[in-house]
């Protein structure tokens, strides 16, 4: 049992007077690498990271760690190779580990690094949608604007497989359907013709 002020073994361990349980390498004048404050707080010292392994010394499955810069980062992998990281503006980064080649509106989340293909997928289930939406705290409440994709099994037979754009709350200003056809600010259907315009005075195509 170890007591405030207890001392174990080459000092690796050690209780100090306020209740702070402190782990270090080798004997206590080393680098101290993991507290347990008296409050229950578990702290990492810097640049020590948090390790997954599947068994006492095997091969490092991923890892977390923390910089000096107040970035988080995650790793996977025995190299633990950097997949994701939250730096200290609260953005989010996967597959890069800098924002500063994307516009400052629209950073908040990037993903891709230059070099190959990246992307993003919404994977939802054929009798539902994937929705993208667009929100404030004005007139219309959480929902300004959205794009919604109405996937094969949608129970409205006449939205299936198709896009739906809309503004200023829940309105519908353009739907492309699944043959490619497109409506344009009107609830008309579509008949023979790609493409179908609901104009109002002075409406029309320039």
């Amino acid at each position: 049992v170890l007591n405030s002020g207890s001392v174990v073994s080459q000092s690796t361990v050690t209780i100090d007077n306020a209740g702070n349980l402190k782990i270090f390498t080798g004997t206590s004048s080393e680098a101290e690498r993991m507290r347990i404050d008296s409050s229950g707080n578990v702290d990492l010292i810097q640049s020590n990271h948090l390790r997954w392994k599947h068994a006492a010394g095997g091969t490092i499955r991923a890892s977390i760690d923390a910089d000096s810069s107040d970035n988080l980062m995650f790793y996977t992998g025995s190299s633990e190779t950097e997949r994701m990281r939250i730096d200290s503006s609260g953005r989010v980064l996967i597959g890069d580990t800098s924002s500063s080649f994307a516009d400052a509106s629209g950073d908040d989340l990037v993903i891709g690094n230059n070099s190959g293909s990246h992307g993003l997928t919404i994977h939802s289930a054929a009798a539902n949608t994937s929705s993208i939406f667009f929100g404030n705290d004005g007139t219309n409440g959480n929902i300004d604007g959205s794009v919604q994709y109405f996937h094969e099994s949608f129970g409205t037979v006449a939205l299936r497989r198709s896009l739906v754009f809309k503004t200023a709350g829940d309105n519908t200003r353009m739907v492309i359907n699944s043959s490619g056809n497109v409506k344009i600010k009107t609830t008309s259907d579509y008949y023979a013709n790609d493409l179908v315009v609901g104009c109002a005075d002075n409406g029309g195509i320039t």
